[in-house]
């Protein structure tokens, strides 16, 4: 097995690291924003890898939780369901949203591997 150094990949890591930025920048200029105006809390790590690795339903279901909690002193069924609609549909653009970030999720990060003989990580 070749180590490979970091100098031989200097390009393909400038490439990646503005790649990286890109996403940064997206993330703080759409992703955030959009979040913000759900109202359901404060944007973290986890919430972020549920919005680029899976469907978002971590935030789909506090969403959900805040909009349940708020029409349950709802006495008319049809006030109700037209909320949950709303709310259904704020989601969904949220989604949307999201969506503009998505071809970026597939950046291949260097893949570096653990020695099984000095567990340090190698280039492979």
């Amino acid at each position: 097995m070749k180590k490979k150094l970091i100098r031989e990949n200097v390009q393909l890591a400038h490439i990646k690291i503005n790649q990286l930025k890109t996403l940064k920048l997206k993330i703080e200029e759409i992703v955030i924003p959009a979040f913000d105006e759900l109202q359901v809390g404060q944007f973290k790590t986890e919430l972020l890898n549920d919005i680029l690795n899976g469907e978002g339903d971590i935030i789909k279901s506090m969403v959900q939780r805040q909009a349940e909690h708020a029409i349950n002193e709802m006495k008319s069924p049809s006030v109700r369901k037209t909320i949950l609609a709303n709310v259904e549909r704020s989601f969904i653009d949220f989604q949307k949203v999201c969506e503009k970030v998505s071809n970026f999720k597939g950046i291949e990060l260097l893949t570096f591997n653990r020695c099984s003989f000095c567990y340090d990580f190698v280039r492979c």
